[in-house]
């Protein structure tokens, strides 16, 4: 008996390679999906009230008792604006004082040193707006990307007062962003531990002006109009405790390029040294204090 003809040898090369690419393609497929980046978290809607369809944190995930594991989970999200709340608690609701706050972290945070200051700060006004942003940015990029968000915040909630905090380099970009904001709602910025007079570090990877001539640069139209909606106050550590800043040869917060509301730290906060990252601490349990009640 005779075998069957093979097949031509060109053929059977041509049906092989075709099932090696139908092969891959389908992998491709299947595995594409898994590997896609993370969307971006959604900016804050417009004139639906703040924190509607937002990414949220609950502070569950965010426990007092470990600081360090804590803070890694929220700076290991990426860059946008997060709603910061009790498990329960209506997106956006007003605390007591029905402001709507935002807190900026500065340069390189590890998130420890907000985590006492969130869970503050929901229980103060209900929920906070966390910006996550990022630090590689240099101070008029990290300016106008904070007053857009403040803005938008101002937008979504009508009629309702803005509260932000921003620490180190995060308070450098909100004293820009409060300089130039063009809110309707009535603004105070909280600028903590910031080098508003300049930082040698700045100055030499970021292009011109310098900062000082950044907050010194004439207002636009808008800006000028809205300068009384905004309210700028600094809270300025002690040089020598502060780690950040205690190697250099003069103070870099002290600063006379805006109207600025200055307030000198004490040395200790509840026996400790109160240095850079205490400092956030410390400002929150100042505005949480019975005579500073009716601050918003």
């Amino acid at each position: 008996m005779r075998p069957p003809p093979r097949a031509p040898l060109a053929l059977t090369l041509a049906l092989t390679l075709a099932l090696t690419l139908a092969l891959t393609l389908a992998l491709t497929l299947l595995w594409a999906p898994l590997e896609a980046p993370p969307p971006s978290p959604p900016a804050p809607p417009e004139g639906r009230g703040a924190g509607a369809q937002a990414p949220r944190i609950l502070l569950d995930e965010l426990p007092l008792s470990d600081p360090k594991g804590a803070g890694a989970r929220l700076m290991a999200r990426v860059e946008g604006l997060y709603w910061v709340t009790a498990a329960g608690e209506v997106a956006g609701g007003a605390g007591a004082a029905g402001a709507v706050a935002l807190m900026a972290h500065g340069y390189e945070s590890e998130g420890y040193e907000w985590v006492y200051p969130l869970h503050e700060g929901v229980a103060r006004w209900g929920g906070v707006w966390f910006a996550r942003w990022d630090w590689r940015r240099c101070p008029r990029e990290a300016g106008e990307a904070l007053r857009a968000h403040l803005e938008a915040l101002a937008r979504a909630a009508p009629g309702r007062p803005l509260v932000a905090l921003g620490h180190s380099y995060g308070g450098v970009a909100l004293a820009l962003a409060a300089r130039d904001y063009e809110g309707a709602a009535p603004l105070t910025a909280h600028v903590i531990a910031a080098p508003l007079a300049g930082h040698a570090a700045l100055e030499a990877r970021c292009p011109p002006p310098s900062l000082d001539a950044q907050l010194r640069a004439p207002l636009s139209p808008r800006a000028a109009l809205a300068r009384g909606a905004a309210r700028l106050v600094q809270w300025r550590t002690q040089r020598d405790l502060d780690g950040a800043f205690a190697a250099f040869a003069r103070d870099p917060q002290p600063t006379d390029a805006l109207p600025i509301e200055a307030h000198d730290l004490g040395r200790e906060y509840r026996g400790r040294r109160l240095g850079h990252n205490w400092s956030i601490s410390a400002v929150v349990d100042a505005l949480s204090a019975p005579e500073a009640s009716a601050a918003p």
